[in-house]
């Protein structure tokens, strides 16, 4: 076996192939050039969803004539100059392998006017040499990229159909309106224009991420959230419950105005709204998290989507309270104060006249290193930059409630006049001027899981059953978890004995007393079997309880009594109460005076 050194040639090939993978890699990193360039106004149009033909135009500083040439050569940027630069990145690229890749895949030509210049340079690359000839125009870049993989017949050949490639276009034209408000963008396919954003005129985060979100979500009805710990800072918008979708394709994750596809980060957002969204379903959100650079790894994947923080469990913990706090305020569920509430249009602002056409300043200092024990204080604390802590310090999250709303008072609730009860499943209250809507399972099954999670004691109140309740035909391997975890489930109340090939029941929590018992045994080995090396742990004690909570609730269809219905409102009063069940159902429905007027044409 020989071995010999690869001609450039093939390793070039090989590292395109690395970084650019789809048409929406390239809009990616032109875009994020751009923004490095100080680009006010950048510009997107593709042709066949960027298969045939990928132009993206900006007004930036531009590249100086001399240095055209180098800047599509492998390995040369503007970015940085030394190895302690990548731990303190204040720019979105730094790798300065884009413009080679892409000369090397397609058929490529790129022109540049540098600021303060009126001549400039275009250059078009190929399979011979860079060809350059002199270029006029206004300050700024435009790089087309024609035939993508036309060189590489195979790579070309895996490309999705024209539809699917533009989704994916527009999902990160997406991605840069909401992450940028401080530039306008607009976005065309096939001659045709498809998205507008233009400056945001505030320089108030909540609002500029609000402008933003209903350009690309068309949804108004979002949460803002704020907060920070001695890692990070953290805003936000997410949606409420009742608002999601059937993938994650709307959750937009930024690191440091960096759009990053991050598995860690994801994981935070899900547990904030743990049991608070269906199975299966996902919010809308968008937000920033901003930290030391020092703290972070962005060097981890040629596509720079991926990132490794020093502190993932502080940084996880500080998006899941985030939104938790913000879920638990129950404002979510209650008719709008004003039409004030909703965001406006967002006006045409130019970059000259913009207040806000800069980019928001990382942290400027990094937090300090402390022992485990020691607590912290919930804001940044100056440190020399750009020092990081060599030791994952214990923080305590600020969480910075909304402010207060009209309407979103505590609901007291023994003190609302019941109007009636709708199919045996909706109790009608009215509660001030306003009409409320409740389902009697879902209100019962969230007051018996805040009860459980509040108190686990009240698992120990134990009924001995007076005919032992006997479960069959389960499978060997469902029969011997029972054995193994037999304390496990007494934990929760329930005596289980394995006898042969059955599973006898002997006793169970005092509030299933004269439930379906085997069902719901059944439904916790299931449980037990997702995930059999911690049964204790944070989601599948969730689980456990809603599954508990749901049978031991009053059903659909069940007739209520008058004592029945007044020990169901004391209970709701005695506990932490949100509005959804645990498996992520609206608990409640709230219609103001004005909108039940509307329903009648009285307003």
């Amino acid at each position: 076996m020989t071995i010999q050194l690869l001609s450039n040639a093939v390793i070039n090939k090989i590292k395109a192939g690395e970084m650019i993978v789809r048409p929406a890699n390239v809009i990616k990193e032109l875009v994020e050039n751009a923004i490095d360039a100080q680009a006010t106004h950048i510009n997107v149009a593709v042709q066949r969803g960027g298969l045939d033909a990928i132009t993206v135009s900006d007004n930036g500083i531009g590249i100086s004539a001399d240095k055209l040439e180098l800047a599509v050569q492998r390995h040369t940027t503007s970015k940085i100059n030394t190895v302690e630069d990548l731990y303190n990145l204040q720019s979105l690229g730094f790798r300065g392998e884009a413009l080679a890749s892409m000369a090397e895949v397609s058929r490529f030509s790129i022109a540049s006017v540098q600021a303060g210049h009126e001549q400039g340079m275009r250059l078009t690359a190929g399979q011979n040499l860079p060809r350059q000839m002199e270029w006029s125009g206004t300050a700024g870049t435009t790089v087309k990229v024609k035939e993508l993989f036309f060189n590489i017949p195979v790579r070309r050949k895996f490309l999705k159909s024209p539809a699917t490639e533009y989704m994916h276009c527009l999902d990160c034209m997406h991605a840069f309106v909401l992450g940028h408000p401080q530039i306008a963008f607009t976005f065309s396919h096939n001659g045709k224009e498809q998205l507008r954003a233009e400056i945001c005129s505030t320089a108030a985060e909540e609002q500029r991420l609000r402008e933003r979100s209903t350009v690309v979500f068309g949804v108004q009805e979002l949460l803002y959230g704020q907060a920070e710990n001695e890692v990070a800072k953290l805003s936000a918008l997410f949606s409420p419950p009742g608002i999601d979708r059937g993938n994650a394709r709307l959750i937009y994750t930024f690191v440091n105005d960096r759009w990053v596809s991050d598995k860690l980060l994801k994981y935070g957002i899900l547990r904030g709204y743990h049991s608070h969204l269906l199975k299966g379903r996902y919010p809308l959100y968008v937000g920033n998290l901003r930290m030391h650079p020092s703290l972070l790894d962005v060097n981890v994947h040629p596509t720079k989507s991926e990132i490794k923080f020093q502190y993932a469990k502080e940084v996880q913990e500080l998006l899941a309270l985030t939104i938790r706090r913000q879920l638990r305020t129950g404002n979510w569920t209650l008719p709008p104060a004003s039409p004030t509430l909703a965001a406006p249009p967002m006006p045409a602002s130019s970059a000259s006249s913009s207040p806000s056409s800069t980019r928001v300043p990382l942290p400027a200092v990094a937090p300090l290193a402390r022992p485990l024990h020691q607590p912290l204080r919930s804001t940044f604390t100056p440190a020399p930059y750009p020092t990081a802590p060599p030791h994952p310090p214990h923080t305590q999250t600020t969480i910075i409630p909304p402010p207060a709303q009209q309407g979103s008072e505590e609901i007291l609730w023994q003190q609302m006049r019941l109007l009636g009860v709708f199919a045996k499943c909706y109790l009608l209250f009215k509660n001030h001027e306003e009409l409320m809507l409740v389902d009697q399972h879902a209100f019962h099954e969230r007051i018996i899981y805040e009860q459980i999670m509040t108190d686990p004691a009240l698992l120990a109140q134990r009924q001995t059953l007076a005919i032992v309740e006997t479960i069959t035909q389960l499978s060997p391997d469902e029969i011997e978890l029972v054995a193994e975890r037999r304390d496990a489930f007494a934990h929760y109340g329930f005596e289980l004995v394995v006898d042969g090939a059955v599973v006898q029941v002997k006793t169970v929590p005092t509030l299933l007393q004269g439930k379906n018992i085997a069902v719901l045994v059944r439904e916790l080995i299931a449980l037990a079997q997702k995930d059999l090396t911690a049964w204790l742990g944070e989601t599948l004690l969730h689980d456990v309880v809603a599954t508990i909570a749901c049978r031991a609730a009053v059903k659909a269809g069940d007739t209520l009594t008058d004592t029945h219905l007044q020990q169901l409102l004391t209970l709701a009063n005695k506990v932490d109460f949100y509005h959804n069940c645990p498996h992520g159902r609206r608990v409640i429905r709230t219609f103001s005076k004005q909108q039940v007027g509307n329903w009648f044409d009285r307003i």
